[in-house]
This record gives C-alpha cells, sequence and structure tokens, in this order.
C-alpha cells in the first residue's frame, strides 16, 4: 500500500508540478546573441559515432566507445572557459543527478563535448575533476567524460544533435542555448531537456524512456506507460486515459487475489470428501474383525426364519 501511495505522489509531482516554470525554461534570460539560433530537435536519430574526439586523459576515441547498448547517456555540448552560461548549466545538471537513486557509472553515462576546438585535454580533466567532486558519489569515474575535438568533428556531432552555436570574437565567447541531451544506449536521440534546471522526475522519467526497459522497476515501467512528454511544458504529464487503463488493471487485480482464494478454499469445503477415519471404517474387512462378522450371520438368520415363517403361513 505505501508503494503505491509514494507512486501516486510521484504521478502528482510530475504531471501537476509547476508547468509555468518549466515553460519558463525554454527561454530562460535569452540573450540577443543567440537570436536566430533555433534548436532543430532530431528525435529518434542516430548520432554520428564515428566521430572522432580526445578524452580528459589524451586518448583518442570515438563516440561509439561511449554507446554501448548498455546504459543511456546523458549529452552535453558545453566549453570549460565559458564564464557563465555553461557552469550554472553543469552545476544544476549535477545536483539534480544527485538527488536520484540511479548513479552514473551504473544505470546511465554522462558525456560533455567542448564546442571550443582550442580547448586542451588538461582543461577537460580538470573540468571532469570538478564535475566528480560536486557529484561526490563513488563508481562515477568511468561513467563521465569530457571530450574535445577538432571544429569538423564538433560541428557535425552539433548538426546531428539540432543545437546551434555561435563564436563571437569580440567577446573571445561562445553563444549557444542551454540544453542537455537525453540518448538511448545506442546513440538515439531519445529526449531534449531545455534550460537551466532539471527537475528530478523529469530527468528520471527521461532516463527510464531512454534506457529502453533496462533500467528502473517493474512498477516504474508500469508508471512511464501513464506519461507522454509535453515538449512545450518541457515535462512529462498524465495521460489520463492511460492512467484509468493502468489504475483499472490494478483494481482488478487486487480484487481478484482477495475473491479468487477465498472461492476456491468455499469450493473445496463445500465438495469435499469424507474423512479419513470414516473411509477406514467403511472398507474394513468382516473376516478381520469377528464381532462384526457375528451380527452380519445373526442378521441373516433372523431374516431367513422371517421368511419361512411367512411360507407356512400362506400354505396354511
Amino acid at each position: 500500500m505505501n508503494r503505491w501511495l509514494a507512486i501516486i505522489g510521484m504521478m502528482a509531482t510530475i504531471g501537476f508540478g509547476s508547468s509555468e516554470r518549466a515553460v519558463a525554461q525554454l527561454n530562460p534570460g535569452r540573450p540577443k546573441a543567440t537570436d536566430g539560433m533555433e534548436i532543430v530537435e532530431h528525435l529518434s536519430e542516430t548520432l554520428p559515432l564515428d566521430l572522432e574526439f580526445v578524452d580528459e586523459a589524451g586518448s583518442r576515441t570515438v563516440l561509439s566507445n561511449y554507446f554501448t547498448g548498455k546504459r543511456p547517456v546523458i549529452l552535453s555540448m558545453n566549453y570549460s572557459r565559458c564564464p557563465r552560461l555553461c557552469n550554472l548549466q553543469l552545476g544544476q545538471l549535477v545536483e539534480t543527478l544527485q538527488e536520484l537513486d540511479w548513479s552514473i557509472g551504473r544505470e546511465f553515462d554522462v558525456v560533455i563535448v567542448s564546442i571550443d576546438p582550442r580547448e586542451t585535454a588538461e582543461q577537460a580533466k580538470k573540468s571532469k575533476a570538478a564535475f566528480l567532486k560536486t557529484y561526490r558519489r563513488a563508481g562515477a569515474q568511468g561513467g563521465v567524460h569530457f571530450l574535445t575535438g577538432r571544429e569538423v568533428n564538433i560541428r557535425r556531432l552539433a548538426d546531428a544533435l539540432g543545437f546551434p552555436y555561435r563564436y563571437q570574437p569580440e567577446v573571445g565567447e561562445y553563444a549557444h542555448p542551454a540544453v542537455c541531451y537525453v540518448c538511448t544506449p545506442s546513440g538515439k536521440l531519445s529526449r531534449y531537456l531545455y534550460g537551466v534546471e532539471f527537475p528530478r522526475a523529469t530527468v528520471r522519467m527521461a532516463l527510464l524512456e531512454a534506457s529502453e526497459g533496462k533500467i528502473g522497476t517493474t512498477i516504474e515501467q508500469i508508471l512511464m506507460f501513464c506519461y507522454h512528454f509535453d515538449p512545450n511544458a518541457g515535462v512529462y504529464s498524465v495521460q489520463a486515459r492511460r492512467l484509468a487503463s493502468v489504475m483499472g488493471a490494478i483494481t482488478v487485480v487486487a480484487i481478484l487475489s482477495i475473491t479468487v482464494p477465498y472461492w476456491l478454499y468455499d469450493s473445496r469445503r463445500s465438495g469435499r470428501r469424507p474423512s479419513p477415519a470414516a473411509s477406514a471404517v467403511g472398507s474394513v474387512d468382516p473376516s478381520q474383525n469377528p464381532s462384526i462378522a457375528a451380527d452380519g450371520e445373526a442378521e441373516r438368520t433372523s431374516e431367513s426364519q422371517r421368511r419361512s415363517a411367512e411360507l407356512v403361513e400362506v400354505v396354511s
């Protein structure tokens, strides 16, 4: 009962949360430098996994190394020298991930790709260390990856994501939107998470959806059926018809779990056989019990005498 109450509470949190705040996240104080830089969603499309980058250890790697079919991936394009937006976005993301029961490196991975081709592996290493220091959870080292690369590969990945960015030479910074991507274990784009705030329930549902059933409990998988992602609000909302179907099914199962055992018990009582003791008495062999045999012989003699008397009476 407590588990189902918790689920209902989660439904209320996700479906009836502050949609106004979610809408505000789609355009969080957007600077003029990003005018004309609209994100184009490419949902369900596969990323170019053959793109080559350099990891925080300075080793060459390809994107496919992080999409092995085992865990969903949260992907973000930022850069280490970003003075404002990137730090704010990644800081809020880490705080949300800390609140999840699931852990980086166990249920999902995080990949951060720099949009600045001038950045080095050393800078990526420092950024990863800062990320892990804030995350403060054991075992995450192998699930967090900060990558740098050449402009051509960065641009190809950005185009595949629908992520616009522009270098501003007058200030030496990049203009770009705030968005994270939740990808399937095989590298398909599953969900876009906009803004610099990431509600825990939204991130959890996005990871559950992208995991293709590889993470989450059976109850959470059933719960996922009741929701759909609202791209306008940026949150998962309850589908009333599906919710009614699930709750109806749960009610039927609950009723059957009570009535069926009672019905079976009652049917056994109404059609029960004689007890073993009674059956044993009825099946006793008279030859093995002299008293029973004598009683039987006496009854047969009495019946024979009665019939003889009736015959004499008729003859006379």
